[in-house]
């Protein structure tokens, strides 16, 4: 795969040419429609993907704005024009906004609608993909945004992008002395942090969650073990 992985905004100057007029000819919409169903894009898409009357696959960024569509097939051709090389990967951070988006809406109509008066913070843990340009596009989005960690390298990351956020860090996981000195470190000018400690003295809220196998004096060890449910 070609290093050069591009991000790609439909209103990028120099990729006018994938939104002209479509020269070729179009398919039928019963054509379109037995692919769409070969290929259950309906299902997966989720209005981000779809199959345009050329046959191509097209991208949605935002479904909010719907005129905003890519043809896939015209990027690529588009670029090979430019002298891109193939294979590459072509990213679209308007979609990872919008989700962001989208799922912090539907907590908000959640919490409104039954009047919960507590908060809520999204939180990413990053090592569904540790990629700087995922990471900081969420945290460029404009919502209000956690981060959560589950090992030191991943903490080391977080904190990087700590100044940028809005709301919370998770560290999540088994926490040995190394782990919580960097989480107490990072958090000294950093936001709020859930660590494995309480301190109250600097108006910080740390909560901490002991592992599952450990048996407390609470009325709910019984259900302590190391495949219990309760966590």
């Amino acid at each position: 795969m070609s290093d050069d992985m591009s991000s790609f905004s439909p209103s990028s100057a120099g990729e006018q040419g994938v939104l002209r007029s479509m020269q070729e000819v179009a398919m039928s919409s019963e054509e379109a429609s037995k692919m769409l169903r070969t290929y259950n894009i309906a299902w997966w898409g989720n209005n981000y993907y779809d199959v345009n009357e050329l046959g191509h696959i097209s991208v949605c960024p935002d479904p909010d704005v719907p005129e905003a569509r890519v043809d896939l097939a015209k990027l690529v051709k588009a670029r090979e024009a430019q002298g891109q090389r193939l294979p590459a990967l072509f990213c679209f951070p308007q979609i990872l906004q919008h989700r962001l988006r989208s799922i912090n809406a539907a907590f908000k109509r959640a919490r409104e609608s039954y009047g919960y008066k507590g908060d809520y913070f999204l939180v990413y843990p990053i090592k569904v993909n540790q990629h700087r340009r995922v990471i900081e596009s969420l945290i460029h989005s404009g919502e209000p945004l956690g981060l959560e960690a589950g090992s030191k390298a991943e903490l080391m990351a977080v904190l990087a992008h700590a100044g940028m956020t809005r709301s919370v860090i998770v560290c999540n996981g088994y926490k040995d002395r190394e782990y919580i000195r960097l989480a107490l470190i990072g958090g000294e000018d950093g936001p709020q942090g859930l660590s494995g400690y309480r301190k109250d003295d600097r108006n910080r809220h740390r909560a901490g969650r002991g592992r599952a196998s450990e048996r407390g004096a609470a009325p709910w060890r019984a259900c302590a073990s190391g495949v219990t449910r309760f966590r």
